[in-house]
């Protein structure tokens, strides 16, 4: 271990899954963000009044999605009994 590495506990299979699809959903959110930004910069009217709406929705679903519901779900997944094999017997 290197001095001043800060030290991580090891991330299961379904960790990291979800770690990839919580950094797609924040990708695409930066993108929409960009696309607002820049129409307002130009004065782009009908790209804004389609984006705008679009944004708004992703911010609830983005603070839900990944703030609240995935943390929860990767904790109740890593509480979960292990799923054995019951067809082989």
């Amino acid at each position: 271990m290197k001095p001043g590495k800060p030290t991580s506990a090891p991330r299961s299979a379904f960790g990291v899954g979800v770690l990839r699809c919580v950094r797609g959903s924040l990708k695409r959110f930066v993108a929409l963000a960009t696309i607002c930004v820049i129409a307002v910069v130009f004065g782009l009217d009908s790209i804004f009044t389609f984006a705008m709406p679009l944004m708004v929705g992703m911010i609830s679903g983005v603070y839900t999605s990944l703030c609240l519901t995935t943390s929860l779900w990767v904790l109740w997944e890593g509480k979960r009994p292990n799923k054995t094999n019951h067809t082989a017997r």
